[in-house]
């Protein structure tokens, strides 16, 4: 990646400087204190100083409001979460495993890592260790995007790392706080990066099955498929009429600032906090 402005290091966790503007690179290091699995730091040319996100992160793959905004790019990045991850960091200039580049490269470098921890390793060890080498992959393409865009954090809960924490934290501690989100943050980057003019994703799993969830392209006319998946869609979204956004988007500030067990009642502008019976 050709270096154009002032290189500038975030530390991990920090915000980008007051000092840097667009054109300047950052070199951002990964908001998790675990292992980079030879992972590079992401180095992002500045792009925004502000950004937002279309809609929240949290469950976005299964709220009717938020998935069926694209429901092509909802199943590709349920189905194929690291190439949905790889096509962002691509077109973001992030390198990924081994410094690989292109996307498929990158998707190549970490499945293989994952399947050679798996068969390579002891149960016990391969169970522990490689669902980590995603969180530290997602994180660091997650970071990338995020300084480079201006966006504002919006994790599971603090960190950037939590929202890729392995799948076995769900299963086996705390469901409702820690649930892996991996295909919800890839979701959320894919449609943030087509709405700043994005080329569609180029993995064959998109291109022949996913596109045809999706929204026609600006003048064309919708095939069969999409016409179909547009009107399951307008159906769920007149179903639920926002009700579990409501619910989610709640439970999620509720687990950000600790209250996730308080019962809250508010009335013309106020707050009336009670405790749980005992």
């Amino acid at each position: 990646m050709a270096v154009e402005g002032t290189v500038v290091e975030v530390k991990r966790g920090e915000p980008v400087p007051a000092h840097v503007a667009v054109g300047d690179v950052v070199v951002v290091q990964p908001d998790h204190g675990g292992p980079k699995f030879g992972m590079p730091h992401a180095e992002v040319t500045v792009s925004s100083l502000s950004s937002e996100w279309p809609f929240p992160m949290c469950c976005s793959c299964v709220l009717p409001d938020r998935c069926t905004l694209d429901q092509g790019l909802c199943c590709y990045a349920c189905w194929c979460s690291v190439c949905a991850h790889a096509e962002v960091a691509d077109e973001n200039g992030i390198h990924g495993l081994l410094r690989q580049k292109e996307w498929y490269k990158q998707c190549t470098a970490v499945c293989c890592a994952i399947w050679c921890t798996t068969l390579w390793c002891s149960s016990c060890f391969a169970w522990l260790w490689a669902p980590c080498i995603m969180t530290a992959y997602g994180t660091q393409v997650r970071d990338g995007v995020k300084r480079k865009w201006g966006l504002p954090d919006d994790e599971v809960c603090g960190p950037t790392f939590t929202t890729y924490l392995p799948a076995y934290f769900g299963l086996y501690c705390v469901p409702i706080l820690f649930p892996n989100q991996a295909p919800c943050a890839a979701y959320q980057m894919l449609y943030f990066m087509k709405k700043q003019g994005a080329p569609a994703p180029e993995c064959p799993c998109y291109k022949h099955v996913c596109v045809h969830c999706s929204p026609p392209v600006d003048g064309a006319a919708a095939d069969k498929y999409q016409r179909e998946v547009l009107k399951i869609g307008s159906n769920l979204r007149n179903m639920d009429d926002h009700s579990m956004e409501h619910i989610a988007d709640d439970l999620h500030g509720d687990a950000q600032k600790g209250d996730l067990l308080k019962n809250q009642n508010t009335k013309d502008g106020e707050t009336v906090t009670t405790t749980q019976p005992t």
